[in-house]
C-alpha cells in the first residue's frame, strides 16, 4: 500500500483538497472546514512529492545537451567542463556562437553620444 501524499495547496489539519472538503472530522482538529496550510507545510509537501517521484534515466539528448561552461585548467587556459578538455571541438564552437551573438547585440547599441575624451 503506497500513501497518499497531499497536494501542497490542500487543507492544513486532514491534506484533502479544497474542492473535496466540505466539512471534516480529524483528531486533533475536530470538525473543521477547509483551512489553507502554513508556507512550512505547503513547502514540505512540495519536497515530499518530488522525493517520491520515480528516478528519471538519463538519455542520450541530455548527454548532449550537457552544459560546457567555463572551465579553466591550472595554466588559465579555458577548457570544456564536461569533459575537461582543451581540443573540445563542442566547447569552441559554443563559445565561437556566443561571441558571434555578443558582437551583434554589440552592434544593435545606439553610438555613443559622446566624444571619446571626457570634457573636464
Amino acid at each position: 500500500m503506497t500513501t497518499r501524499i497531499p497536494s501542497p495547496s490542500s487543507c492544513r489539519h486532514c491534506g484533502l483538497d479544497e474542492r473535496e472538503h466540505m466539512q471534516r472530522w480529524k483528531t486533533g482538529a475536530g470538525w473543521h472546514t477547509w483551512t489553507p496550510p502554513t508556507q512550512d507545510q505547503i513547502k514540505q509537501r512540495m519536497r515530499d512529492r518530488r522525493a517520491a517521484r520515480p528516478p528519471r534515466h538519463v538519455t542520450v539528448q541530455d548527454r548532449m545537451r550537457a552544459v560546457h561552461a567555463d572551465a579553466y585548467a591550472a595554466d588559465d587556459e579555458p577548457q570544456c567542463a564536461t569533459c575537461h578538455r582543451d581540443e573540445c571541438p563542442r566547447y569552441w564552437r559554443i563559445q565561437d556562437r556566443l561571441e558571434r551573438q555578443r558582437a551583434a547585440r554589440r552592434a544593435l547599441l545606439p553610438p555613443f553620444p559622446y566624444d571619446d575624451e571626457p570634457p573636464w
